[in-house]
């Protein structure tokens, strides 16, 4: 969430292996915008309700809005 101090993605989706896609703000020494691509996130590493997620290698991210349909 915003103010967590989390980085956020923005614009993400769930890729079909379970990583997840996205534009990130607020992560130190990646410009903010940037694409990325995180490692694999579990499901119950997904907390879709409270909008955030924890990847397999220890990252949290918030989650803004997803993407559009057919974004990526």
């Amino acid at each position: 969430r915003a103010g967590s101090g989390w980085p956020v993605l923005e614009e993400w989706a769930v890729l079909s292996d379970g990583r997840f896609r996205g534009r990130v703000y607020g992560r130190r020494g990646t410009d903010d915008g940037k694409l990325v691509t995180t490692s694999h996130v579990r499901p119950e590493g997904r907390h879709f309700g409270a909008s955030w997620i924890r990847t397999e290698s220890g990252s949290t991210y918030a989650l803004g809005l997803p993407a559009r349909v057919g974004a990526f």
